[in-house]
């Protein structure tokens, strides 16, 4: 038996009244569960607990040699209170969620990846006014606990960001890996000067820019994290953050 948080990856109906999920827990990494009666005529209470993206706290019998948990308990360890009443918030929590789902691919625990997460979705839910630039963070703030933040510039002259190696570099050549020079200029202007916690109006980057920089964040991720087949839709998700 556990007992721990969780962020709901992902949630699945199964059969008439189940539910399938893919909570990643604090106390032992990501995890796939099952819950039965989850759907009732009577009461959706658990239902709405199981949403995708929701803070939870579970009770679940676990064995390490089985790959599907039965979920006993499961309350909110977080309540949203504006997430789900504004569309933008509700889309970068949506965004983070798959983000997150399709970088995080072990069972290994991570408990410092798991408390930044737990933070980001507090914060976003708190934010007030919204920072548009808030799902770049994010996105910036979790390659940290991946294992592939960017370095930042060492000398102007490093024109040049290469993906793959995570590091800016002095010229162009036949690495397909490189990004452009105006690209790079804006991402090194990002590394230096954004962080997750800082919500100043004054560092907003334009429409553009903020487009921009979320193609090279996916490709930076692309490179990095195995079998990353990219976002449901970032057309979508840059003309809602926009």
């Amino acid at each position: 038996m556990i007992s721990t948080r969780g962020i709901v990856f992902k949630s699945i109906r199964y059969k008439e009244s189940s539910m399938i999920l893919d909570i990643f827990t604090e106390s032992h990494g990501l995890l796939s569960f099952i819950m039965n009666g989850v759907f009732k005529k009577s009461d959706q209470r658990l239902a709405s607990i199981l949403s995708t993206g929701n803070l939870i706290h579970l009770v679940a019998y676990y064995s390490e040699h089985k790959t599907l948990h039965r979920l006993k308990e499961v309350q909110f360890s977080f309540i949203y209170q504006n997430i789900r009443q504004d569309m933008i918030k509700s889309a970068m929590m949506i965004f983070m969620t798959e983000l997150s789902a399709k970088s995080i691919k072990d069972h290994q625990i991570n408990a410092d990846l798991f408390q930044y997460l737990y933070r980001c979705y507090i914060l976003l839910d708190n934010l007030n006014p919204l920072d548009p630039d808030f799902h770049l963070k994010f996105m910036l703030g979790m390659s940290r606990f991946l294992g592939f933040y960017p370095s930042e510039k060492t000398h102007h002259e490093e024109k040049y960001f290469d993906l793959l190696n995570g590091v800016f570099v002095f010229s162009e050549n036949q690495n397909h890996h490189l990004v452009n020079e105006q690209d790079s200029a804006l991402l090194d202007q990002f590394i230096s000067g954004k962080s997750i916690q800082n919500n100043s109006s004054r560092n907003h980057f334009t429409l553009d820019q903020r487009k921009r920089l979320l193609d090279i964040l996916i490709r930076y991720y692309s490179v990095h994290v195995e079998h990353f087949i990219g976002l449901q839709s970032p057309a979508v998700y840059k003309s809602i953050f926009g």
